[in-house]
């Protein structure tokens, strides 16, 4: 299976992924179907891949996780599994990035001005999508689209012919003004940027969760008893981290010649 061991991590059915242009897609053979993994692999699966993740996160981290497996010696392990894979050309990912940029969906145009960035602190979300309306010459209505149901209703006034910072829907740091509003305008907002939670949050939530969580990833001879010597012993995040994903991606595999 081309891409097997990148496939396996993202455990998502092949006939259902975006298109190739979409950020940093990778070929998913079409006829894969997500594993119905067991519990506790499933567990490490929410640790490495997040809760409620968007798709633009779980490309951004298989970015990430592939790396720093072919950046060790442990690459031969994921050759093993199969030796076709697409993920190591370079593609340009911070220029992918983009702050909030409004696009009017009906009424009158006007200049939005942003200040700050969104966050959504252990959160699996890159993508991050909000309409705007002026309601009202003193009210407008944001709403975040990842959660429709909590719209946030704020009172302004105008100054100047700029509205008073307008706290988008579920940010506490991120504030539009609008440049001379028309009531029944409104806007679709939206940013792409990179996760609020980096590696080392990742490492703290597989390490908090204790042993127990981890052991039977090691256990049951070759090739896991070696990566668990390494996940214990090697001092060097790249090659220790790298052992982890591997075993996690060999028991994958496992489940899934199981026809789990």
């Amino acid at each position: 299976m081309i891409n097997h061991g990148r496939t396996l991590l993202l455990n998502a059915n092949g006939n259902e992924r975006p298109s190739p242009s979409f950020f940093l897609e990778e070929y998913v053979d079409p006829a894969f179907r997500a594993i119905n993994l067991s519990p506790r692999l499933e567990g490490i699966r929410r640790a490495l891949m997040g809760d409620g993740r968007d798709p633009y996160y779980a490309n951004y981290r298989l970015r990430q996780y592939m790396k720093i497996v072919h950046s060790t010696d442990l690459e031969s392990y994921m050759f093993a599994l199969d030796p076709r894979i697409t993920y190591l050309r370079e593609k340009d990912v911070v220029s992918s990035f983009y702050g909030p940029r409004g696009e009017l969906m009906q009424g009158t145009p006007s200049v939005l001005y942003f200040f700050g960035s969104p966050s959504a602190p252990g959160s699996a979300r890159m993508k991050f999508d909000w309409t705007l309306e002026a309601e009202s010459p003193t009210t407008a209505v944001t709403t975040d689209l990842w959660r429709t149901s909590n719209p946030s209703r704020t009172e302004f006034s105008t100054s100047g012919g700029l509205t008073d910072p307008i706290p988008l829907a579920g940010q506490a740091d991120l504030f539009v003004r609008i440049g001379n509003p028309v009531p029944g305008s409104k806007w679709l907002i939206s940013c792409l940027s990179a996760p609020a939670d980096g590696l080392p949050e990742i490492m703290a939530k597989i390490s908090a969760s204790g042993g127990s969580f981890t052991s039977f990833l090691f256990s049951g001879g070759a090739p896991y008893d070696g990566f668990g010597k390494i996940w214990n012993d090697y001092p060097f995040f790249q090659k220790s981290f790298s052992a982890f994903l591997l075993a996690y991606v060999y028991r994958a595999e496992e489940d899934r010649l199981s026809g789990r």
